[in-house]
């Protein structure tokens, strides 16, 4: 198991997995629920700059999604991903995935893998891996 084919494999499916989670966040916000019932939501749960948090937080969520998926600047990716989710973690208490019941156990989940990439990198199959490639 330590054949770092299997490495590398593993690492692209849980950058896919969480990129889409964060992208599809973050349309969920533009595009289903919207953003006027976003900011009120949040508004609602004393976020300071209500409207400005949404957007960024649905900007962040749409554009660093994409780039895990890709494995662009991963671990720094990650990383943000990772305290933008603890802030809004510490404001909203527990977070909706798609539903509307609050709970931790998606956002513990989130948090762990977040922190693989973080430690882990992107590993090969990323543009991170290309461009550590080429630089060789």
């Amino acid at each position: 198991m330590h054949k770092p084919a299997i490495r590398d494999a593993m690492l692209l499916l849980v950058r896919i997995v969480v990129g889409i989670i964060c992208i599809i966040r973050g349309l969920d916000k533009l595009f289903f629920r919207g953003m006027d019932e976003v900011i009120g939501s949040y508004s609602a749960q004393a976020v300071p700059a209500p409207a400005v948090v949404a957007w960024v937080v649905m900007l962040l969520e749409v554009f660093l999604g994409a780039a895990l998926v890709v494995g662009l600047l991963t671990t720094f990716v990650a990383g943000v991903l990772f305290v933008a989710a603890a802030v809004m973690q510490y404001f909203l208490g527990g977070i909706e995935f798609l539903g509307d019941q609050p709970s931790y156990e998606p956002m513990l989940m989130f948090f762990t893998l977040l922190l693989v990439i973080v430690v882990f990198g992107a590993g090969r199959a990323s543009v991170d891996g290309v461009l550590a490639r080429a630089e060789s």
